[in-house]
């Protein structure tokens, strides 16, 4: 397994996705923090010019113990949830 050593930016999150894309079929749902690369323009516009019909990115909230995220995973993973 392959180490980082220098900090994420949003190319290599670009990069990570592109793999999970090739790597697993049908469509994808990521949860991450709201780091600012996440946030980018450039993650933007790689959901823009297509990714996001594959890939939904839902964020965690920034402080709130009171969701935990196994309640998150319950409710994206009930039939008929859009």
């Amino acid at each position: 397994m392959a180490m980082q050593t220098t900090a994420y930016d949003s190319a290599a999150v670009i990069a990570f996705l592109e793999q999970l894309q090739s790597a697993i079929e049908g469509k994808l749902l990521i949860i991450w923090d709201g780091a600012t690369i996440h946030r980018s323009q450039a993650i933007k516009d790689f959901l823009a010019a297509g990714a996001a019909a594959r890939i939904w990115l839902e964020r965690l909230p920034g402080y709130a113990p009171d969701v935990a995220l196994q309640h998150l995973t319950t409710i994206k993973s009930q039939p008929g949830y859009q």
